[in-house]
């Protein structure tokens, strides 16, 4: 497919996905379904290798696809690495559904530098379609629950009091309702007016509570506790699973959504990253590290049926390191290392990166920080929110052990700050009792502004009066549905093309097995000392730190064919294989002099590689 045929597909599909008739061109209008579905059957049948299935069918009949892509250049293996993308898995971010397809687009349309070019790309346009429909539905409203009925409120019904369209125009926006026990403020000396909460400290009382926009249908003083659908697959994954959160699922892949993607990963070993389009980005917000020392460095108490097993003292405390000689004699396990011991404490869920995979992680922030602002989208803006729990890449990380990075791609720019009155600086710090002024939130601040500066968006909605039944007073308006990450229409091409290409460049990160370096070493007779040795092209390890400690990569394996093995085995563990550097294997075998040995290594997500040598020759091949 040429650039303008594929240009031109891209522009008819956005058409028809950015406008949406109550938002205007701003906020909620990306399409879905049938678009979406046709989009992805186009691209596969006009290139020969890329392949569109139905990865599942979420509650509400709605297809979730999956585009299979093949490498562009001939990665050297049989079965090559693959990127796993997984967009908009919240439901409320269409801007990741046009980012997952731009991506597509430039992979098909022209083969693409480095390491992105060796590797299958596994993408997920949607993984939420039916929390996408209710954003582009009427009326509109961003909650990205699936078509589940769930008893939210355990009143013994379910869906029946969700958010309502008070004032006719098409979007569930938010609502300030009269309360005196609120915590909000709406300031009249602004314009736009952005609600605050009060500062009870200066003395201020709250007049509203904030809520989405919505009656009391059900008559019990409660608003909108129970909407319509049920839960929302990008808080249904593992990791950080929260019981008893009626929209986050019964339990951890509940979801038909969730649980196909989770089987679909693990079905894929050779799946060396995943990346999550979405509202979160963990490269320009790197985690921070665990506010506990690290446990390699402290002592532990064995779980009590461990300690039974190997007659251990379960109330002694150890260290890793004497752990893992004295479980190795009382398992009788020579192999054990240190994170195996980790795994076998009951230490918790990680909720903070390893902190020897932090290095790594920080430098591909900082590359991917610099890739911003030389594209001219490096000045500041709302910052994302954090992974909340149940993340597609929490889970991808800490349970599915690979590289994972969440990426966002639009929040409002923040304002730049006025200039300071000198004198009134000044005055202030002289004043040791001065308090600044109350603030908005500066989400709600920034994109007021921004809606002000394009008025088309109608990303923020002017505060109206509206009438409730039970008569009591409220305001509806605020942020329009998805508008805190969802820019006009007319911006959407230029931020992705400037950012696709920083997403293609991350698979440069990935480890990758170069070669097999091998060399025997005399030990008398037909007897050799051979030493096989792995190397790792990548500025990653294989596996990360998180890999190792969850053991869910599969290892590298080294096998030796063609001579007698006298000490190791002849399939071997390489263990982990450090960035740029390498991992050796040795045994001690029986070989004639001028037999041909042949070594193999391979992973899947890593690669595979093979040598040989005669031992009569030493040196290495």
């Amino acid at each position: 497919m040429s650039g303008n045929m594929m240009r031109a597909l891209m522009l008819i599909l956005l058409g028809c996905w950015v406008v949406f008739p109550a938002v205007g061109n701003s906020a909620a209008g990306r399409g879905g379904g049938d678009a979406l579905g046709e989009t992805l059957a186009q691209l596969a049948r006009q290139h020969r290798g890329a392949a569109v299935s139905i990865l599942a069918t979420s509650p509400g009949g709605r297809p979730v696809p999956l585009l299979t892509i093949p490498p562009s250049t001939d990665p050297g293996v049989d079965i090559p690495s693959a990127v796993l993308v997984v967009a908009d898995p919240l439901g409320t971010t269409p801007l990741a559904t046009e980012a997952a397809l731009a991506l597509a687009a430039r992979l098909l349309e022209s083969a693409p530098a480095g390491r992105a070019a060796a590797v299958t790309w596994l993408i997920v346009p949607q993984l939420d379609p039916d929390g996408a429909a209710r954003l582009r539905g009427d009326p509109a409203v961003e909650d990205g629950r699936n078509a589940t009925a769930v008893d939210d409120d355990a009143d013994g019904a379910a869906d029946e009091d969700g958010p309502d369209d008070l004032d006719g125009d098409g979007v569930i926006a938010s609502m300030l309702l009269a309360d005196p026990d609120g915590e909000w403020l709406l300031p009249s000396d602004g314009a736009p007016a952005i609600p605050r909460r009060a500062e009870s400290a200066l003395g201020e009382r709250g007049l509203y509570r904030l809520l989405a926009e919505g009656r009391d249908d059900d008559g019990d003083l409660a608003w909108n506790e129970d909407p319509p659908g049920g839960v929302i697959p990008g808080r249904n994954f593992p990791h950080r699973f929260q019981h008893w959160q009626p929209a986050h699922g019964p339990w951890a892949a509940s979801c038909p959504e969730t649980r196909a993607l989770l089987a679909f990963a693990f079905a894929h070993p050779e799946i060396a990253m995943v990346l999550v389009l979405g509202e979160t980005n963990t490269l320009l917000q790197v985690p921070p590290p665990a506010d506990l020392p690290d446990p390699l460095l402290r002592k532990h108490t064995l779980p009590r049926g461990l300690a039974r097993e190997t007659g251990l003292d379960p109330l002694a405390q150890y260290s890793v390191e004497e752990l893992v000689a004295l479980l190795r004699a009382g398992l009788r396990s020579p192999r054990l290392e240190a994170d195996d011991v980790l795994g076998m404490l009951d230490l918790g869920p990680a909720t903070a990166p390893d902190n020897r995979d932090l290095p790594w992680w920080r430098a591909a922030a900082a590359a991917y920080v610099r890739g911003l602002a030389a594209a001219g989208l490096g000045s500041p803006r709302v910052a994302p929110p954090a992974s909340g729990p149940g993340a597609a890449e929490e889970w991808a990380y800490y349970q599915f052990g690979v590289p994972a990075f969440a990426l966002d791609f639009w929040t409002p720019p923040l304002p730049t700050p006025a200039p300071a009155d000198t004198q009134a600086t000044v005055a202030a710090a002289a004043d040791s009792t001065a308090t600044a002024a109350p603030q908005p939130d500066p989400a709600f601040a920034a994109l007021a502004l921004f809606s002000a500066a394009h008025p088309a968006s109608g990303a923020w909605r002017p505060w109206r009066e509206v009438a409730l039944p039970e008569g009591r007073r409220a305001l509806v308006g605020g942020p329009s549905p998805g508008a805190l990450r969802t820019p006009p229409a007319a911006m959407t091409d230029s931020l992705l093309s400037r950012q696709i290409p920083l997403v293609l460049g991350l698979a440069d990160w990935l480890p990758r097995l170069s070669a097999v370096t091998v060399e025997a070493a005399s030990r008398g007779g037909e007897v050799w000392e051979v030493t096989a040795r792995v190397h790792n092209d990548g500025p990653l390890p294989y596996p990360t730190a998180q890999g190792r400690r969850t053991r869910r990569p599969e290892p590298v394996v080294v096998t030796l064919e063609g001579a007698e093995v006298l000490e190791g085995l002849a399939r071997q563990v390489a263990g982990q294989v450090p960035a740029m550097g390498s991992a050796a294997v040795r045994w001690l075998v029986r070989a004639p002099r001028g037999r041909t040995l042949v070594v193999r290594a391979a992973a899947p997500g890593f690669g595979a590689a093979a040598a040989t040598l005669q031992p009569a020759a030493g040196g290495r091949r």
